[in-house]
């Protein structure tokens, strides 16, 4: 650790030089309309093991290097919107890169993007990530399949900028549709994952407020390389977005859909009480008809967000259990070895012709619980694991008006694949604490962190592992 401090102390210096620097651009581009923000950080990762801490390298947009034991950072990143006479209307522009040493000096860029949006509609393209949703509390943003853990792929997605209200009630509807291309290293080259989703809102949080969504991703389109080109043409690409049926059958006589599917259901209740608002949130998922029509049923991501509004110390609390043991059930006799029924055995994130499964650039898209990814030549080939279930608690709080501290924990229970299982049962447990301190009079903010791990879904035997993670944070 000490000889890490001479480089983290430049870095701090580097910090302090540019952002003092980016503190004469809004001033010099406010009278043209134009707004801009963002932050320059130095920051480093340190562990006394093999690899490191869960919550020190997921849903980072893949930037933090596992099995390398220092990570050192110097980020930047800034947002610029300029405003047309009409303020409802604006364009957009945004860059997030860093400079990582792991071993050697890394330029990486995971987000350049730019846009336009009114008051409805929102139009975005590049590299662009989600947003942190629950408070940055949950395991993986509340739900199975949308967050911050894998870089961002190239995209295109045109949307609604928020609710729209129909009527004169409390109804509103929001979503967006979305093309993008993975473009990294995996079995089936460039393919194209389609997206959307459209969520439905009625009530209000005073009484009670009611949210229920659905969000669909298809694979379509790249280049096999045993099987060649898959099909690209309009109605290739029609069939997999609206999921139609294919002349198609798999080895045991079913019948598949154009494109290779995913999705989730979302249901959330908000309610504001006299001193609390409440969010209680389920995420179905679902990859074929089956889970659609929930025959998985016991597949969910159940998440409770409590914030006190008059508490200092303990501003948020979060709890939620993970569930994905079920998968439309076994569809194997175990005694025949025989087929039971059409259902069954999803294999969720497997995808199989597109083998590399629901990831990017090596790590998931979705939530990191699922463990291990199978790596082949260094391309990846699906789960090792999706078959768990697991507890996972979050807290957020201030001990002083300038000192902050979050809190992560998460046991889980994981079981392999169907067909793979783990013999025996793998434990896992995650933790984090972090504290950050924010001083009164100017724009920089000091954070320290505290890792520990202690399972067997990383290893072949039991390991625990710490980390300490410090970082330094100049806002413009």
């Amino acid at each position: 650790m000490n000889s890490l401090l001479p480089l983290f102390l430049r870095l701090l210096i580097i910090v302090i030089l540019i952002g003092g620097a980016l503190t004469m651009i809004p001033i010099h581009l406010k009278a043209q309309h134009i707004n801009t923000s963002g932050f320059v950080s130095t920051e480093a990762f340190v562990t006394d093991g093999s690899r490191q801490p869960f919550y020190f390298w997921t849903n980072r947009l893949g930037q933090v290097n596992t099995l390398d034991q220092h990570n050192l950072f110097t980020r930047f990143s800034a947002e610029s919107q300029y405003t047309f006479t009409n303020p409802n209307r604006s364009l957009f522009a945004g860059i997030h890169g860093n400079f990582r040493k792991a071993g050697v000096v890394k330029f990486n860029l995971p987000e350049v993007y730019g846009g336009y949006q009114n008051r409805f509609l929102r139009f975005t393209a590049g590299l662009f990530a989600d947003s942190v949703r629950l408070a940055g509390l949950s395991s993986s943003n509340g739900n199975f399949l949308v967050g911050q853990n894998s870089i961002p792929h190239p995209r295109i997605r045109i949307g609604t900028n928020q609710f729209i209200k129909l009527g004169k009630g409390n109804f509103a509807i929001a979503g967006f549709y979305e093309e993008g291309v993975l473009n990294d290293q995996r079995v089936v080259k460039n393919p194209m994952l389609h997206r959307k989703n459209l969520f439905f809102r009625h009530g209000s949080p005073a009484r009670l407020e009611f949210i229920w969504g659905i969000e669909h991703f298809s694979f379509w389109s790249g280049l096999h390389p045993t099987k060649g080109q898959f099909p690209q043409k309009p109605m290739d690409y029609l069939g997999s977005v609206f999921s139609l049926p294919s002349d198609k059958e798999d080895a045991i006589g079913r019948k598949n859909v154009v494109g290779n599917q995913l999705g989730q259901y979302i249901f959330s209740l908000r309610k504001a009480f006299a001193h609390t608002d409440a969010t209680l949130q389920l995420s179905h998922m679902f990859e074929d008809f089956s889970g659609m029509a929930f025959v998985n049923y016991p597949d969910n991501m159940v998440t409770l967000l409590l914030r006190f509004r008059e508490s200092q110390f303990l501003q948020r609390f979060l709890a939620e259990y993970t569930y994905t043991l079920h998968q439309s059930g076994d569809d194997i006799d175990d005694e025949t070895g025989e087929y039971k029924h059409l259902n069954g055995r999803d294999g969720y994130l497997g995808h199989s012709e597109y083998g590399s499964g629901f990831t990017y650039d090596g790590n998931w898209m979705g939530s990191p619980l699922f463990g291990p990814i199978r790596m082949v030549n260094g391309i990846p080939r699906g789960p090792e694991n999706n078959r768990f279930y697991a507890v996972h608690l979050g807290g957020q709080g201030n001990l002083h008006r300038q000192l902050e501290w979050t809190s992560k924990v998460t046991w889980s229970r994981h079981f392999g694949r169907y067909g793979t299982p783990y013999k025996p049962t793998r434990d896992q447990v995650y933790s984090v604490f972090q504290l950050r301190y924010t001083l009164k009079d100017a724009p920089f903010s000091f954070d320290a962190a505290f890792a520990f791990d202690d399972g067997w879904l990383w290893e072949v035997s039991r390991t625990r592992q710490g980390g300490v993670s410090v970082n330094a944070v100049y806002r413009f």
